[in-house]
Parts: structure tokens; C-alpha cells; sequence
């Protein structure tokens, strides 16, 4: 999103989501259509995976518990392959990262949830679009832009622009004050376990590992979470623990 003086960036799809959408799509669609194709929709509101070929078992999506669904291998040969290049874990797992992906995304509020569906014999992922207003730390607020006006983007000179009103409402109460509910649950892990990667991290909490490390990246900002030591051999240090 552009605003006049700067850019301010926030995924309107969760990483993980996406990717493990995708990843269903290639390995289970049904290869025996001919003409047709795994493709993606973008519309202003959502994305829509769309992969030829319904259930195996040419069952509806409606009928299944999507959480709990047993794992039905069309093509095992690619689902053997994605498996050794590590973009497929463990079967039937991916309909619970994806949905797991968007309870874990900033911004997410009830009802904002990835649909599952099976029409004339095709499978489709809809994934809802993220509002980027009102996410912590994506925008301010017009009584708090003159207190940050010149430090937005990293200029501080008294000529500085103010950051104009009407940039919409953040989620803190300062920016920067208040810590969201990843940056918090981050904390908690390190906690325990300060040798986790990155990628540890966002496998522990169904988010993407940019999610992460753009969240880390607040903490270190606010003197609540320090790197000791290199990416190898070194370790996580919690300043304040929540």
C-alpha cells in the first residue's frame, strides 16, 4: 500500500496458505482432464485456487470435516515428489494449515475463513483478502501522525512532511506500543525454547516465516527480544516475557 511519503507492506494473503493451496492442487487434481488446468482468480475480495477434478471418491467437501479428512492420493507419484522437496509434510494436513495459516494472520476476526468446494466435478480453494486497516502497525492514525510524522520512514529533520490524516485507525495504542497476538505468542516460544529457526517458529504457530521475521523484527525494535550470536550456534534472548 502506498501512502504519500512512504510504503507500508502487509501480505493480504497468508504466505503458507497460499503455497499449501496451490501445492493441493498440483498434486491432486485430476490429470485425465484434458484442456483443463490448475489456475489462480483474483478478484478485489478473494483469491480462488481452481484445480480440475473433485473428491476421489467423487464425494462433496460439504459432507467432510475438513480438520480431520482422511488423505486420498490421486497422483502418489507427485505427492511422493513435493514430499522429497519438502512442500508436503504429512498426508492430510494440508486443509488444517491452511485454515490454521489464516486464525494465525494479524488481522484475522471471525468469519474470515478459506472455503472449501466441489462443483461439477472440480475442486476450489476461496481464500478472503485481508483488510490491511486497522492492522497493528500497518497505519496511523490521524491524532497520533503528528507525533510520527518525521520519523515515518526514517527521516527525523524538522522539514520533514507530516503523514497526512485520513490514513486510517491502528490497532495499538501507540505505534509500536502494543504488541499483537503473533508478536506475544512468539515471545512465549523463545521463552521456552530459544533455539528455535525461524522456520521452527512459523511451523510452531501455522503462519508464514516472512509473518515471522517481520514480526521479530518489531521486537528487536522494541527492546523486547534480542539475537545472540549468529543464525548458527546462536540463540534467542526474551527481555520481557509475556
Amino acid at each position: 500500500c502506498k501512502t504519500a511519503y512512504n510504503r507500508l507492506e502487509y501480505p493480504e494473503y497468508p504466505e503458507r496458505a497460499v503455497e499449501e493451496g496451490l501445492v493441493n492442487a498440483l498434486i491432486h487434481r485430476n490429470y485425465l482432464e484434458l484442456g483443463s488446468e490448475v489456475h489462480i482468480d483474483i478478484y478485489d475480495d478473494r483469491l480462488e485456487i481452481f484445480s480440475p477434478g473433485g473428491l476421489p471418491d467423487g464425494g462433496s467437501i460439504k459432507d467432510m470435516d475438513v480438520m480431520n479428512m482422511a488423505s486420498r492420493r490421486r497422483n502418489p507419484v507427485l505427492a511422493d515428489i513435493f514430499s522429497r522437496l519438502k512442500y508436503m509434510e504429512r498426508r492430510g494436513s494440508g486443509f488444517k494449515k491452511i485454515i490454521t495459516a489464516y486464525k494465525g494472520h494479524d488481522g484475522y476476526t471471525e468469519g474470515l475463513d478459506p472455503t472449501f468446494s466441489t462443483p461439477w466435478d472440480s475442486f476450489i480453494l476461496t481464500l478472503p483478502k485481508f483488510n490491511i486497516d486497522g492492522v497493528e502497525g500497518v497505519y496511523i492514525s490521524s491524532d497520533d501522525a503528528a507525533d510520527f510524522g518525521g520519523q515515518i520512514g526514517g527521516q527525523t529533520d524538522s522539514n520533514t512532511p507530516q503523514t497526512p490524516a485520513g490514513l486510517g485507525e491502528k490497532l495499538g495504542e501507540k505505534l509500536g506500543e502494543k504488541l499483537g497476538e503473533n508478536q506475544k505468542r512468539i515471545l512465549q516460544l523463545l521463552s521456552s525454547d530459544p533455539l528455535l529457526t525461524i522456520k521452527g517458529i512459523a511451523d510452531d504457530l501455522g503462519i508464514s516465516t516472512t509473518a515471522v521475521e517481520n514480526n521479530i523484527a518489531k521486537l528487536k525494535q522494541k527492546n523486547l527480544l534480542v539475537r545472540v550470536g549468529g543464525d548458527k550456534g546462536g540463540y534467542w534472548e526474551v527481555i520481557k516475557k509475556f
